[in-house]
């Protein structure tokens, strides 16, 4: 459904004489894609067994009814959130996250362009659910269903959907949060319900025409190095920072934080969102 979808928008684009696809770009979302897909099948079988292990631990024993399965939804979508908006505020997870950002076109392909470890760091955001008594497979299966809505809102051609701007994330509020626009930087962090953001501050409706990317200038099509850009960087950045605190300080303060002493000069580099 997902491939026939892009083909259709690809299709619709040409028609219209648009230039929201380019072929090497498209061809490194779908192989990105193809990668967390395939590491997928291990970080969701790893999600599962965390999560059930800390199960054992519940604090609260809740009857699996259909209160259950909403409190749960609400529950994975709030933890989404504030995975996301960590994933925008520290380095290491920013490293994560940033391959879904690289990229200067903006199409339902972008729904496909996932790094492997924001699969494997989300497990750590998750582990208060469980305890929580929900139930792992309940809490799983909600995060599949979000994420096929995470695809359906990759996309320039659906406009203003109305009143539903008001109660879910929309294609007009994700292409904000792909904006490096100014106003737009940092807005709009929520998974399918858009209330997150007007509750803790972080919304913002679509105002001026959007420019996607990140603020440096990456252009890569090779999907080993858009994955691993950001963590390479770090990993050369690391070496060149002194003092052990000030090592450590990188990896978890925000993208685009030095050492006062730091004098590094890196073409191409991707700290600035």
């Amino acid at each position: 459904m997902f491939l026939l979808l892009i083909y259709f928008e690809w299709r619709h684009d040409q028609k219209k004489g648009q230039t929201n696809f380019d072929f090497a770009n498209l061809a490194n979302n779908m192989t990105v894609g193809a990668i967390d897909q395939f590491a997928s099948f291990g970080y969701l079988f790893l999600m599962y067994g965390v999560l059930n292990w800390v199960h054992g631990f519940k604090l609260i024993t809740w009857e699996k009814d259909w209160l259950h399965w909403v409190f749960a939804f609400l529950a994975v979508d709030f933890t989404s959130y504030w995975y996301h908006r960590a994933s925008h505020k520290v380095n290491l997870l920013w490293a994560a996250h940033v391959t879904h950002h690289s990229s200067e076109y903006f199409n339902f392909s972008n729904g496909f362009r996932t790094s492997p470890f924001q699969g494997l760091f989300r497990v750590v955001f998750w582990l208060w659910m469980p305890l929580m008594g929900f139930d792992p497979f309940v809490l799983v299966l909600c995060f599949q269903i979000s994420g096929l809505h995470d695809f359906l809102v990759h996309t320039s051609y659906i406009k203003n959907l109305g009143w539903l701007e008001k109660i879910i994330v929309t294609p007009s509020h994700h292409r904000v949060h792909h904006g490096k626009n100014e106003m737009y930087i940092d807005k709009n962090f929520s998974s399918f319900f858009i209330f997150w953001d007007k509750f803790f501050n972080t919304f913002q409706a679509e105002k001026e025409k959007v420019e996607y990317g990140v603020k440096a200038d990456f252009i890569e099509n090779n999907p080993i190095n858009t994955i691993f850009s950001h963590f390479s960087f770090l990993i050369k950045t690391t070496r060149e920072t002194q003092g052990a605190m000030n090592k450590l300080k990188l990896w978890f303060n925000p993208p685009g934080w030095r050492h006062q002493e730091f004098k590094l000069s890196v073409k191409n580099e991707m700290v600035k969102k």
